[in-house]
């Protein structure tokens, strides 16, 4: 592990939304007009919405109508290094600094960006995101962006790092989906501030709408980019040292390190910093007591689900609970998967206790039961499914009887 990739990890998040010292009182006096301007700015934001949903992506006067009602917004988009950027290419790939980096992109670059996230539709289409398939796995996502490459014009664009960053230190390891394509790739590079008040673009544990409000209610963000060189892959790179090799170009033109920790790394420390101190004492410094509140709850929960399905990765679980607040939907949704994860590698005693719990399953096709549900592969899709309901039963009842034997709950 060489200095160019290790980097703490705390480094890489903002802990506050606010400065310290002296700039923080700078706000009070600002904060009544930041209530005003931030309630106003909604209000144009839905039309701007509804505007770019309208209009077609590439058309020019999508863009200039956009660009205007952006800066009533308060974003103010600079670009530089368009002689880079090859409208051919179909792969857009970009560093992840705030809620809005995609919008900023999209005034310049317009583009499409698919849902990697285990999202409801209505919030993905809100948020500009297109469903490609990301929920049937990581193959059918490649094989339905490779399709959209071939046949669309609009690029597709990825945040590789799958989770934003404070962009001071360095950059989450990259995600190589993007990177399998084959296709080259356009790097952006994308930096941000704002000249009038030190308020973090992204704070560890908030939530995408409290980013967003943070926009309306500051006088103006400004969100750089940078169009790299299109950056092709070596007849014998893996696509794993396409994705590092990328990530380092994107990270020295940031003057900052390409680190090995994943998005994965930051939901596991967002849930040691919010949730419990290493002493074991709750932390007194949260982006906001009910996130806090409702944070602490989903991982109650998710540990609830951890210990029935331990193979299941912790943040994945977390994604889930945050939609469905429900400890048997979120098993339902993972064991019809719905959810798309890698299992991890279970140490011996979880995988004793897989067993065991195996052993432990009612009969699901007893051997001439009125309920046959095809202990083979049946040939009729009704039968088909009716197997498929009962397993999915069977599983769930000896889940949930897991739980609640280990609890002591009649």
């Amino acid at each position: 592990m060489t200095s160019s990739t290790v980097e703490d990890i705390s480094n890489l998040f903002s802990k506050s939304r606010f400065p310290s010292g002296l700039k923080a009182y700078f706000l009070v006096p600002y904060f009544p007009i930041g209530l005003l301007l931030g309630t106003i700015r909604i209000f144009i934001g839905l039309h701007t919405f509804l505007i770019s949903c309208i209009l077609p992506k590439s058309s020019s006067i999508r863009a200039y109508v956009l660009r205007v009602f952006s800066l009533v917004l308060g974003l103010c988009v600079t670009q530089e290094g368009l002689e880079d950027c090859d409208r051919n290419v179909r792969v857009v790939v970009a560093n992840h600094v705030s809620t809005l980096d995609h919008a900023a992109i999209d005034l310049i670059l317009p583009s499409v960006i698919p849902s990697v996230w285990n999202l409801p539709s209505v919030l993905t289409w809100l948020l500009g995101f297109r469903e490609m398939g990301a929920k049937q796995g990581r193959d059918t996502l490649i094989q339905t962006v490779k399709q959209h490459c071939l046949t669309h014009q609009l690029p597709i664009l990825s945040f590789p790092e799958g989770a934003v960053t404070n962009g001071r230190h360095g950059l989450l390891k990259y995600s190589s989906w993007s990177f399998s394509l084959d296709q080259p790739v356009q790097p952006v590079v994308v930096t941000a501030r704002r000249p009038f008040f030190a308020v973090s673009l992204e704070v560890l544990g908030s939530r995408w709408w409290q980013d967003i409000w943070w926009f309306f209610f500051v006088p103006v963000t400004v969100i750089h980019l940078k169009f790299l060189p299109v950056v092709h892959k070596e007849e014998s790179e893996s696509v794993e040292d396409f994705a590092r090799k990328v990530q380092t170009i994107m990270a020295k033109k940031l003057s900052i390190l390409a680190t090995i920790h994943t998005s994965a790394d930051k939901v596991a420390y967002a849930k040691r910093m919010l949730f419990q101190h290493p002493s074991g004492a709750r932390l007194t410094a949260s982006p906001s007591p009910v996130a806090s509140s409702t944070s602490s709850t989903h991982l109650r929960m998710a540990k609830q689900v951890k210990e029935v399905l331990m193979d299941v990765p912790i943040h994945v679980i977390l994604q889930d609970i945050a939609e469905t607040n429900s400890v048997d939907l979120t098993i339902s949704n993972i064991l019809e998967k719905k959810v798309t994860y890698t299992p991890e590698t279970n140490p011996p005693s979880c995988s004793e206790a897989t067993v065991s719990s195996t052993s432990k399953l009612p009969p699901i096709v007893p051997p001439g039961s009125a309920k046959y549900a095809a202990a083979e592969f049946s040939r009729n899709s009704n039968e088909r499914m009716r197997s498929f309901e009962e397993r999915k039963s069977a599983l769930l009842d000896n889940a949930r009887r897991r739980y609640k034997e280990k609890h002591g709950i009649m």
